[in-house]
């Protein structure tokens, strides 16, 4: 597991693109600093202030101020919610033993589910969470998929001492987000 960073920024993104509260390119001005969250104020990567953008800027961009705009919007319990469905924190099943489930318990921390607090703005671009690079490629994968999470596997098939063989077939989990959501987020994320 490791924290993941910048690239955690496109599940924020998707969740409130799901929730019908934001296009592409709904405005945001961004004002470089946030001082109200957290013991030590969150900024943009070398101190950067993008002034006015729009969501598509936020990814572009990378903007951490845009993405602390994002979680409030959504609330606690909702960025959560996402988080978990898109397959964060828990096991995928695939056919290693080593598997670990990463840890999102920073997301339990705040009790006020509406108004966020420092866990919150801080894993909406991807610090204080861990998660591994089978359940990003799978979150992405989901997007790519239309909104679809599908559940990863390793072996694709199998060949019985007998000479049948047993081929793997995907299989759905569960809709994580709309297709017109993944849609939307496929768009921007190809200007990112």
């Amino acid at each position: 597991p490791y924290e993941p960073g910048s690239i955690f920024k496109a599940i924020a993104m998707a969740a409130l693109l799901n929730e019908g509260q934001i296009e592409p390119h709904s405005p945001f001005h961004d004002p470089g600093v946030r001082s109200d969250l957290c013991k030590t104020p969150i900024r943009n990567a070398e101190n950067k202030s993008y002034n006015d953008t729009d969501m598509t800027g936020i990814l572009e961009d990378s903007i951490n101020t845009g993405m602390i705009y994002i979680a409030e919007r959504l609330g606690t319990s909702r960025f959560r919610d996402y988080v978990e469905k898109f397959g964060f924190g828990v096991k995928s099943g695939i056919e290693l033993d080593t598997e670990v489930s990463g840890n999102i318990e920073s997301l339990n921390k705040n009790k006020n589910t509406k108004k966020i607090d420092c866990y919150t703005a801080t894993a909406s671009f991807g610090q204080g969470l861990t998660v591994t690079p089978l359940q990003m490629a799978a979150a992405y994968s989901a997007i790519a998929n239309g909104g679809i999470l599908m559940s990863p596997y390793i072996v694709d098939e199998m060949v019985l001492p007998n000479g049948k063989v047993i081929k793997k077939q995907a299989k759905e989990v569960r809709r994580v987000i709309s297709t017109h959501a993944a849609s939307l987020l496929s768009g921007m994320l190809v200007n990112v």
